[in-house]
């Protein structure tokens, strides 16, 4: 499905970037090709703040929960979905990858609590059980190494697929 889109702007809006659950990899990265743009009258409210580095996304909504760590700020200001929840820890008492390496296992969890099935039998979350979800807190330093080799782990995996993406389409080439 491309991502929405529109041509013709209404007067005194303003178009935003828009991160959406298209946009979460499995991987929990961000794919800027499958961001969205999305047109706001009068512009962003301003109690709907932008995502800045280490901000951890998760879907509320959706066939399969995902998980997302922002890593870099946005050139630009860039907002989030209303399907994704924003988590914005602070880092002198949680490192963000290390809360982001704990949502991802809740998200892959299909049995999880905090993981709700709604009337269309899609995996839901409800925000408002978010601060209820215990999240053991070891010292940053300890933090710090899990979310290390979390994050290596991951960079490891999506390199992998890559690579294996890319011998399939060179000996798909090799068929022709």
């Amino acid at each position: 499905i491309p991502p929405r889109s529109r041509v013709d702007s209404l007067p005194g809006s303003l178009t935003v970037p828009l991160v959406g659950i298209r946009a979460l990899t499995h991987d929990g990265t961000i794919d800027p090709e499958a961001m969205e743009k999305m047109e706001v009258a009068g512009g962003p409210r301003p109690s709907q703040p932008s995502l800045l580095k280490n901000d951890v996304l998760l879907s509320i909504r959706g066939n399969m929960p995902k998980c997302a760590i922002v890593q870099a700020d946005f050139p630009e200001p860039t907002y989030a979905s209303g399907n994704l929840a924003v988590i914005r820890p602070d880092p002198a008492k949680v490192d963000p990858a290390y809360l982001w390496a704990v949502m991802m296992r809740i998200s892959r969890d299909v049995h999880h609590p905090l993981l709700t099935r709604a009337t269309t039998q899609q995996l839901s979350i409800r925000v408002g059980s978010l601060h209820k979800v215990p999240v053991s807190v070891p010292p940053l330093a300890e933090q710090r190494r899990i979310s290390d080799a979390a994050l290596a782990l991951r960079d490891a995996i999506t390199a992998g697929r890559r690579a294996l993406d890319l011998g399939e389409q060179t000996f798909g080439a090799f068929l022709l």
